[in-house]
């Protein structure tokens, strides 16, 4: 039964419990059905730079400097254009996953990207509500899913553009399923946070942060797994490919605080590609970057603040949240195993925001912590009763219900919201000792 696949036991479900997930079901397919409308009328603009990266990459040149010239096969096309940055941003391992994409006409890649998308966000959530301990919690993991993500632009936005986030979140989520939420050092939870530190390199910091915390066999895994992957790309990459899969970071910095260091040739190339319309009014616009770059760059716009070297700073930021990371985890290594995981994982994700861009369809990325936070978010400090909830938790459903009300008014604003206020919520959650943020 669809129950059990989701770790639910019927017969303990409570009448309203019954109803809400029987709504919230009722929510997912209608959802199912309008992203099959959008994937029918909309292109597919990010999927596109993947698979023409995988492409150019098995062509033995170089896909983050490539530029296409006329006379080239249009499958080697990416006609979405951006003057100040490479549009190829994802790292040279994830290429590999979708070279076998390569040789398949562009609107088969399109309808078997569409339901990886889907399969991996329902193996998401079926890895994550089973590490839930207790019942109830899984029901409000669920619930939250459909309301706050599937339900809303974050999700859609995913689809429409064919994006890659849903993918690490099924290696992050397999990784907190085989851990039991910290309990087993297991090696295969190690291998899934390898895969994601393959996909996010900004993520590898988990892997010194798990020696610390002496989860050795998911440290040394999660290291094997990531030079395996390393090494896979050397045949298939010129030596150039990773020192210019950073320098394309560099330009989005720049061209983020109005100074940018390269200007892109337009393709020249006018029409359909493969038969597809892309960009222009053909894909979907109500979209938003949460990243602290643009965050910055939008207040200097506003006279507000001086700008800064936004690569600069922001690349020290990110150090710094790595260094403190490693730091709470020695400090807290004798902290149980499941508190020390929910530490790293929550502080490793907090550096995404300091990379160009991170764009709300990056929000998918949310459910892996507040599942893995989740126990602890509802439970009430007993010693600082009379407050009926916790600050971290107040916080976290504030951020959740900014997304789809705030929305209306400033989408900016509503992404900004949703994704700090979770974090920071959960951040405060996990960084207390304890795990208690009453």
């Amino acid at each position: 039964m669809l129950w059990h696949l989701f770790a639910l036991e019927p017969e303990r479900l409570t009448p309203l419990e019954r109803t809400l997930l029987r709504l919230a079901l009722v929510v997912t397919v209608f959802v199912l059905y309008w992203t099959i409308r959008d994937n029918r009328v909309h292109p597919g603009d990010d999927l596109r730079n993947r698979v023409v990266g995988a492409r150019v990459m098995l062509t033995g040149e170089d896909p983050y400097t490539f530029i296409w010239q006329p006379g080239m096969p249009e499958t080697l096309l990416d006609p979405v254009y951006d003057k100040d940055a490479h549009r190829l941003t994802v790292s040279p391992p994830t290429l590999l996953l979708y070279a076998p994409l390569g040789p398949l006409p562009w609107r088969v890649i399109r309808l078997v990207s569409f339901v990886a998308e889907w399969l991996a966000m329902l193996g998401s959530l079926m890895l994550l509500v089973r590490s839930l301990p207790e019942q109830r919690q899984r029901v409000l993991l669920l619930l939250a899913a459909v309301l706050f993500i599937i339900a809303t632009d974050v999700w859609r936005l995913h689809l429409e553009r064919g994006q890659v986030y849903v993918f690490q979140l099924l290696a992050l989520s397999a990784a907190i399923y085989w851990s039991r939420r910290g309990d087993v050092d297991l090696l295969i939870a190690g291998v899934a946070l390898g895969v994601l530190g393959l996909m996010r390199p900004n993520l590898l910091v988990i892997a010194p942060a798990l020696l610390l915390t002496r989860r050795w066999r998911m440290s040394v895994a999660m290291l094997a797994t990531v030079a395996v992957g390393v090494l896979a790309t050397l045949p298939a990459l010129p030596a150039s490919s990773w020192q210019a899969y950073l320098a394309v970071g560099d330009q989005y910095y720049r061209s983020i605080q109005g100074s940018p260091i390269v200007e892109m040739q337009r393709p020249q190339h006018e029409g359909p590609v493969e038969g597809v319309e892309f960009a222009g009014p053909h894909s979907l616009r109500n979209i938003e970057s949460s990243s602290f770059a643009v965050l910055w760059a939008s207040q200097h716009d506003l006279g507000l603040v001086r700008m800064l070297n936004l690569a600069l700073v922001s690349k020290a930021i990110l150090a710094i949240l790595a260094s403190a990371l490693l730091a709470l985890a020695w400090l807290r290594r004798n902290d149980s195993l499941v508190a020390s995981f929910a530490l790293i994982v929550v502080l490793a994700l907090d550096t995404e925001f300091f990379l160009p861009h991170r764009w709300g369809y990056a929000d998918v990325m949310l459910l892996a912590p507040l599942a893995l936070v989740l126990p602890d978010l509802l439970r009430v400090n007993e010693e600082k009763t009379p407050m009926p909830v916790s600050v971290p938790l107040a916080i976290v459903v504030l951020g959740l219900i900014s997304g789809p009300l705030v929305q209306q008014f400033d989408l900016y604003v509503a992404t900004l919201l949703r994704s700090w206020l979770v974090m920071f919520g959960l951040t405060w959650q996990v960084a207390l000792p304890h795990g208690r943020g009453s």
